[in-house]
């Protein structure tokens, strides 16, 4: 990353103006570094220097900044690219979704998810599966089952993945009832 900066920073040097495809390498490297605020500098420049951040861009960061807890910025980007006129996709939801299911904002989920349907995309079960699991395996079974019983309220229907994500949740914890009403449940659904 420090020979990336180094000719990122000679290129600025000798008057050569990046685009959209080296800034966002740059932006990605940061994130990945986990030096978050260097990726947000960058993309504030990237901006003043009259580069249009593309859905690639935007993605990145967002989905970074979710990573870290950080979704009050998450939505501000999120925003952003909206008011830009670069229509977000299916990825950027789904990060969103994620970081606020991992670091709380429930509510936020809802409406997220309504809007994605409202604009025809279309949520699959593996994606909540992936959700679910993480949580269950922070040891947030509670947040999990609330995005399980979630999945069936907006008509999808869990699979064994999920049942069997919750079951271990609930088992981590301690709470054996619950994970084996969980069991029963699968069982009941057919999907065991």
């Amino acid at each position: 990353m420090d020979k990336a900066v180094m000719f990122f920073q000679q290129m600025v040097d000798k008057g050569v103006h990046p685009n959209i495809v080296i800034y966002t390498h740059i932006i990605h490297g940061y994130c990945t570094l986990g030096e978050v605020d260097k990726a947000c500098d960058l993309f504030q420049e990237m901006k003043q220097q009259r580069v249009k951040p593309n859905p690639v861009a935007y993605l990145t960061l967002i989905a970074a900044l979710c990573r870290i807890g950080r979704l009050e910025d998450a939505m501000h980007i999120f925003t952003q690219m909206i008011d830009h006129g670069v229509p977000p996709n299916k990825a950027v939801y789904c990060c969103l979704i994620q970081g606020f299911c991992t670091h709380g904002g429930l509510v936020k989920v809802k409406e997220l998810v309504s809007e994605m349907i409202s604009k025809g995309m279309h949520l699959d079960v593996m994606f909540f599966g992936s959700v679910i699991d993480n949580l269950c395996k922070e040891g947030n079974v509670m947040k999990a089952q609330w995005v399980f019983d979630f999945v069936r309220r907006i008509g999808l229907s869990p699979d064994i993945i999920m049942y069997s994500s919750l079951m271990d949740g609930y088992c981590l914890i301690g709470k054996m009832e619950k994970a084996l009403r969980v069991l029963d449940s699968m069982v009941s659904a057919g999907a065991g």
